[in-house]
């Protein structure tokens, strides 16, 4: 049966004051490594292929595919260790593993040496990623967690999409490996941020086995699957575009910065999509946040093959809208949901399902792509049923528990 259990918190001892903004900062820093090494590699892997000889397919299947296999496959394990042994202890470990890897992948003599270091940066993502938000989830009070995972959403998401620009920078400047070395610092400001806490403070009592039915609740299964269906569309509508639009008579040098605008709106507005919560509730902002993002996917169908630039950009800017007023409030709900002792085991799970969502839409681009280029109906059925999946994702968000805006609760 589904219920809606509301998990209670307990952190003890409390964190003293300004030490909850430095376990956002720190979160975000070392999550953000995960998807930025997730694209930013593509642009290095002409000169991996020259480097060690490599046809590029292989260096695509086993530097790229198998980082985000690996990924995938590792986020429940690492949710599971980090419940058993402590959100502070797993995230060390995390950042460690990735240490090692980005060591590794440096000084690599051989293409499997890299992939060996781009699977231990693997393995210490999904250390990181779930176990920073578990901490995040536990550590920051409840009126401002919606805002807080709103943040660490923008951060996600902008990592992924400034990826590919910093990746080609620095490796024109200073070469591929420059993209193992700057991690390092990163994962060290990261850890330098994080304010002392005590590894047994964070949570009381350890989770005496992976309870997967905690993850039935109402709020963590819409939760979830709000983050899960709006993936789904947000991916494959930032690979589709090029496709439609692309090479045609709306061919733009700034499709590119169309593109990269809806990735941007979302970072912007998911901070601010945490904030109203706090006077709407996260119901209200979810819906209004799925409606938004399916009426842009509506509006990009009823364009031409030679829509320019500018007209494909507005209209994306309104997807980018419904993904930021969503992103933050979905993530609060699914964790709020489940107990806090399990934060690691729902937040590894919810990451899992983002990456899941991502793959579901690209079979439906593989679908629409094997049309070829100029197959018109495949791309306009594509788009309703990116549509459909934002208007899913709001029927989820009225389907939220109820939970009063926090503002309320003052």
């Amino acid at each position: 049966m589904i219920g809606s259990h509301v998990a209670s918190d307990h952190l003890s001892p409390p964190l003293e004051a300004g030490a909850n903004t430095r376990v956002l900062v720190s979160a975000a820093l070392g999550s953000a490594l995960t998807p930025l090494n997730s694209t930013m590699v593509a642009v290095a892997l002409p000169a991996l292929s020259r480097e060690f000889a490599a046809p590029a397919s292989r260096v695509t299947l086993t530097v790229v595919t198998g980082y985000l296999i690996a990924t995938l496959v590792a986020q429940l394990p690492a949710g599971r260790v980090a419940d058993r042994v402590g959100y502070i202890r797993a995230l060390a470990w995390g950042r460690w593993l990735f240490v090692a890897g980005s060591v590794v992948g440096t000084f690599a003599p051989s293409l499997w040496v890299v992939v060996v270091g781009r699977l231990l940066m693997a393995a210490g993502g999904a250390l990181i990623i779930p176990t920073a938000m578990a901490l995040v989830r536990v550590a920051v009070p409840a009126s401002r967690r919606s805002r807080a995972f709103g943040t660490l959403g923008a951060v996600l998401g902008g990592a992924a999409a400034i990826g590919p620009a910093i990746g080609a920078w620095m490796v024109a400047e200073f070469g591929w490996r420059s993209l193992f070395v700057m991690n390092v610092p990163i994962l060290l400001a990261s850890a330098a941020l994080q304010p002392r806490i005590d590894a047994d403070a964070i949570v009381s009592r350890r989770s005496a086995g992976s309870n997967y039915m905690s993850l039935g609740t109402r709020g963590f299964l819409a939760g979830s699957g709000v983050i899960a269906i709006q993936n789904l569309a947000m991916y494959s509508l930032l690979i589709l575009m090029p496709f439609m639009f692309g090479s045609r008579g709306g061919s733009d040098s700034r499709l590119g910065f169309a593109i990269i605008g809806m990735t941007a709106t979302m970072a912007v507005v998911s901070p601010v999509g945490g904030w109203l919560v706090e006077f709407f509730g996260a119901r209200a902002v979810v819906i209004a946040g799925g409606v938004i993002g399916a009426a842009g996917v509506v509006s990009v169908a009823q364009l031409s093959p030679g829509a320019a630039a500018s007209a494909i950009g507005m209209r994306l800017l309104l997807v980018g809208l419904g993904l930021g007023l969503s992103t933050g409030p979905s993530q609060a709900v699914a964790l709020t949901a489940v107990p806090s002792e399990q934060s690691g085991l729902a937040s590894a799970t919810v990451s899992m399902l983002r990456y899941l969502g991502a793959i579901g839409g690209t079979a439906i681009l593989s679908f629409t792509l094997a049309g070829g280029e100029r197959d018109i109906a495949r791309q306009q059925m594509s788009l309703w049923i990116f549509a459909g999946a934002f208007t899913l994702s709001a029927v989820l968000g009225a389907m939220f528990p109820p939970m009063p805006s926090l503002r309320s609760r003052r």
